[in-house]
């Protein structure tokens, strides 16, 4: 303890009688005071070091008088000092007290460098030291020999005071943070025994985290716990707990992706985390809830076992949490990841143990079903093991296969001695792949009879769990019927091929061509001689023969182009007489072709069979034919004409007898007729040579048209019955001529193939741009092979020849027909069946159309 007083003046003077007594007097209050600091520590009893100070300042300023007061306080082990100045505004003196306080001193307890300027006020310094704890007071006051003894007395017993009850407040502070964190020890001993002995005792994960949750909540006294594991499959952490007094909204806390949440947040960082203003966190998932139960603090805690997250605890309360709260957590952190980790191993320990347990039990099923299968097999089937092909199972139809023998238990070597090995066998126990032996011949002996049979035998090795051969299963089955079959098709096969052979030796030998084709590739399959001939003679230039097609010559080649429509035609129908032109630089042929589709069957594609005929000559002597007809025919017109202007003056003279007039008319008819037949020559002349028949259009009414060669029918004819229908407008620009053929030819042709009690309907049609004409007749139909040559020149129907002399053709009334329609641009079609009869319909544009 140190008392140093400074003043800028010191002078005394002698006393009175009167000072004596007020000596007296201030010695009396002196007392007091010195009673009233002497009570001080009573009213210091843990109170806080600043408090202290500040009390100390009010008490000597008022008890002593004081201008001004400083006081400061050093803190133990370095912490900061704590000083006080009164009155709080006395800056000045703030400022000298504060270097007064804070300069050492020396030997005779002086500051060193001195004292600087008060302004003629006193100071006085008290100092009271302990071990690592300093209290220093300056007072400072303007009365005359200030400090008196009686107060520097004073003011040492108030900072002896002070100072004493400083200690002894820091002492017990001391003793209550010591107190404080022996129960916090013992709490976190407890927890972490609590959470020791759950963790030992849970028999699951979901359980101990449970009882761990719970734990949490009841020692640390907060409002709510939970704890989340880690699902790596997922990404996501998992609330598997929760326990607490409060309610918690877990729909969005139950899977929290990582990186969502401060739940989330903790597990990506992998720090522990405190706040104590938990509804203003950013990373808060519902605020909403926090703010309904009040909940302020928050503290979280990852779980990691050797670097690896396993999952995170958190607490939640509605006080501020202290930072003892993580260092609680982090007591138990790592007993619940351990037991976390622990657990899980647990569980795929069991659950492995658990599917082992499964997969025994299913080997064994699938052992028992397979055995039952082979067993009941109706195939022979055997199982050997070990490399001497020990037999351990064999089913009843090997076992009759081999004969009754007894197999089980022996080796094959042994059951079999007469065999002379089993290669086969070594081979597959050795090699581990499976050997097939597509034909084994084996005596059978069943019922006492001996028989050979033909098996395929199959030698499939098994193996154990860690992948070693242990023996061969043996698998045979029956084939003896189908070697059989195969065998007697391999002999009909042969057989086939001689005959195709003779056949091909055959073909090669007619005169007719003959060529056989695969539609789809149109690859030439075979072409006897005859076509070589007629097809390679007639094409010198072509870079391969037909014959080089054959399949025997190691090729094929498409089928000659001018053989393709054939073709086509061919793969729709079959054919009969079709007419193609074949070109070759030696000219061009005319060849009549005839087809049969071969639909594919035994093995062979489907074929085109073509058989064609040279028919240039003879078309050349039909077209000379068709000349001379057309010379002929033209020459004869001059004389003809002739007889019929004879024949019609003759007719029309009145003095011939009614003899000669009959004669007369005879010629005259005969003559119309020749003329008709000559006329028809003509046409077809000019169609089949190039030229075609002309028409001279000009307004035609078809109508009337129509009513005049009906009737003039009629007048020839008046024994048959013909009825025309007129509809619509019939005009139109056309060749009257030649449409007076086209109607005429029509009609007659109905009159003579219909039945002479049925009527001929005629229709004239006139609608919209065309005119259609139908002719109509009952009877029987037009044959089928007649129908496809009705507009062919020179045919004529089945029973032409019997319609007498008189009703006799050359066959080219719908020929002429034909060809006069085409020639006005229009069409000409007909049906015929046996319940609607014969119709034949024309249709013509009423004016000329360009042409295409």
């Amino acid at each position: 303890m140190s008392e140093t007083g400074l003043r800028d003046t010191d002078a005394r003077g002698f006393m009175s009688a009167e000072e004596g007594a007020g000596e007296v007097r201030a010695l009396r209050a002196q007392l007091r005071n010195l009673t009233a600091l002497l009570a001080l520590p009573i009213l210091w009893k843990e109170k806080h070091p600043e408090r202290i100070a500040g009390d100390l300042l009010e008490v000597v300023t008022s008890l002593l008088r004081l201008e001004c007061a400083y006081v400061r306080l050093s803190g133990p082990f370095g912490a900061p000092a704590l000083d006080g100045c009164r009155p709080f505004g006395a800056d000045a003196f703030s400022g000298i007290a504060r270097a007064l306080a804070y300069a050492p001193l020396d030997e005779d307890g002086l500051p060193v460098g001195g004292i600087p300027a008060a302004g003629g006020l006193g100071l006085t310094r008290v100092d009271q030291r302990f071990p690592d704890e300093t209290v220093v007071l300056v007072a400072g006051s303007r009365r005359p020999g200030f400090p008196l003894q009686e107060e520097s007395f004073l003011l040492r017993v108030a900072v002896e005071q002070a100072a004493i009850a400083v200690h002894g407040a820091r002492l017990l502070a001391r003793e209550q943070e010591r107190r404080a964190e022996i129960e916090l020890r013992a709490a976190q001993m407890a927890l972490a025994g609590d959470i020791g002995a759950t963790i030992a005792a849970a028999s699951d994960l979901t359980s101990m985290l449970q009882l761990c949750a719970k734990a949490l909540a009841a020692h640390l006294g907060v409002a709510y716990s939970a704890i989340w594991t880690m699902e790596e499959r997922e990404k996501v952490l998992a609330m598997r707990a929760c326990a607490g007094r409060y309610s918690l909204v877990e729909g969005r806390q139950r899977q929290i992706p990582l990186g969502a949440f401060r739940v989330a947040s903790l597990a990506r960082e992998r720090r522990p985390y405190l706040t104590n203003d938990l509804q203003n966190d950013p990373w808060l998932s519902d605020r909403d809830w926090a703010r309904s139960e009040r909940l302020m603090g928050f503290a979280g805690y990852p779980l990691m076992v050797e670097g690896e997250l396993a999952g995170v605890m958190a607490i939640f309360a509605r006080e501020a949490l202290e930072a003892k709260a993580l260092e609680s957590l982090s007591t138990v952190a790592d007993a619940i990841a351990t037991g976390i980790a622990r657990k899980r191993l647990d569980e795929e320990r069991a659950t492995l143990a658990l599917r082992e347990q499964q997969a025994h039990a299913q080997a064994d099923a699938e052992r028992a079903r397979l055995r039952s299968f082979f067993m009941q097999a109706p195939v022979p089937i055997a199982l050997v093991t070990g490399p001497d092909h020990v037999f351990e199972l064999a089913n009843a139809p090997f076992l009759e296969m081999v004969g009754g023998r007894n197999l089980i238990g022996r080796p094959v070597r042994e059951a079999f001695p007469e065999l002379p090995g089993a290669r086969l066998l070594d081979r597959a126990f050795r090699g581990g792949e499976p050997i097939i032996d597509s034909e084994h011949s084996l005596t059978l002996n069943r019922g006492g009879n001996a028989r050979e049979g033909i098996f395929r035998v199959t030698l499939d090795p098994w193996r154990d769990a860690a992948g070693a051969v242990q023996g061969v299963m043996i698998v045979a089955v029956e084939i003896t019927d189908a070697v059989v079959r195969r065998r007697e098709m391999q002999a009909r096969t042969a057989s086939l091929i001689e005959e195709q052979q003779w056949l091909r030796t055959l073909l090669d030998f007619l005169p007719v061509p003959v060529l056989m084709i695969e539609p789809t590739s149109e690859s030439v399959l075979f072409a006897n001689k005859a076509a070589d001939g007629v097809l390679g003679a007639t094409n010198p230039g072509a870079s391969m023969t037909v014959s080089e097609a054959r399949p025997e010559a190691g090729g094929t080649t498409r089928m000659p182009q001018d053989l393709e429509p054939a073709l086509r035609a061919a793969c729709g129908k079959n054919l009969r007489g079709l007419e193609i032109e074949w070109r070759s630089p030696a000219g061009n042929r005319s060849l009549l072709v005839g087809s049969e589709r071969l639909e594919a069957k035994h093995g062979h594609p489907a074929t085109v069979v073509l058989a064609f005929e040279d028919v240039t000559e003879q078309q050349h002597t039909a077209e000379l034919r068709e000349r001379l007809l057309g010379i002929v025919g033209h020459d004869l017109r001059n004389p003809l004409n002739a007889i019929v202007m004879a024949a019609t003056l003759l007719r029309h003279d009145g003095h011939l007898s009614a003899d000669q007039a009959k004669a007369a008319a005879r010629i005259l008819s005969s003559g119309q007729r020749m003329d008709r037949i000559i006329r028809d020559l003509l046409d077809v002349t000019k169609v089949r040579l190039g030229g075609g028949i002309a028409v001279t259009r000009q307004p035609t009414g078809a109508h009337a048209l129509c009513k005049q060669m009906v009737d003039e029918l009629r007048a020839a004819n008046p024994q048959r019955k013909i009825r025309l229908v007129k509809k619509g407008d019939g005009a139109g620009s056309w060749d009257a001529g030649r449409l007076e053929q086209v109607v005429s030819n029509l009609v007659a042709n109905a009159l003579q193939y219909g039945p002479r009690d049925a009527a001929v309907t005629v229709v004239s049609n006139g609608a919209g741009g065309d005119w259609v004409l139908s002719v109509h007749n009952l009877g029987d139909p037009i044959p089928a092979e007649v129908f496809p040559h009705i507009f062919d020149p020179f045919r004529r129907g089945t029973d032409a020849a019997a319609s007498g002399p008189d009703r006799r053709n050359l066959g080219l009334g719908l020929f002429i027909v034909r060809e006069l329609v085409r020639a006005h641009g229009g069409t000409i079609d007909v049906t015929s069946n046996p319940r609607q009869g014969t119709r034949f319909v024309v249709r013509l544009a009423r004016e000329a159309t360009a042409p295409d």
